[in-house]
């Protein structure tokens, strides 16, 4: 089994497109015993300490970089050329052809990671690579 590494945010209408790729790490549960999600993120804190805006909440994604897809993937395209049939209503598994079509790194860093594309933010990009069958894309209301 592959642990996912990327998010690809659909964006609901007026804009009906993927458009955003978040850089994740591996997933925080809250198992009693477990690692603690590292608090230097909005809600960390509050996640590990079981708030209560946080009930139901089982895994946590530390978010490592975002892009911003310069060409954003419409609904018509996600259709037509990825065999989606319809609109994302909440998490599904990136359609295998988006990954070779759409190099994530090779679209505009708008929160650079850390430790690797601090100088890029604001400009268009790194050298494209192949991500592999491990994507998500995330329904969102924005």
């Amino acid at each position: 089994m592959h642990e996912v590494e990327r998010v690809w945010f659909y964006l609901n209408a007026p804009f009906s497109c993927i458009s955003y790729v978040c850089e994740i790490d591996a997933a925080v549960n809250r198992n009693e015993g477990d690692p603690k999600l590292l608090e230097d993120g909005l809600g960390n804190k509050e996640y590990n300490t079981f708030h209560n805006d946080w009930i139901g909440y089982a895994f946590a994604y530390r978010v490592r970089s975002v892009y911003k897809i310069i060409e954003p993937i419409a609904l018509d395209k996600m259709k037509s050329r990825y065999g989606c049939k319809g609109a994302p209503r909440g998490l599904i598994y990136l359609p295998e052809g988006i990954p070779n079509d759409v190099p994530w790194k090779s679209h505009k860093c708008i929160i650079p990671r850390a430790d690797e594309c601090a100088g890029q933010a604001g400009e268009n990009g790194a050298e494209a690579m192949d991500v592999g069958d491990d994507e998500r894309t995330e329904d969102s209301d924005s």
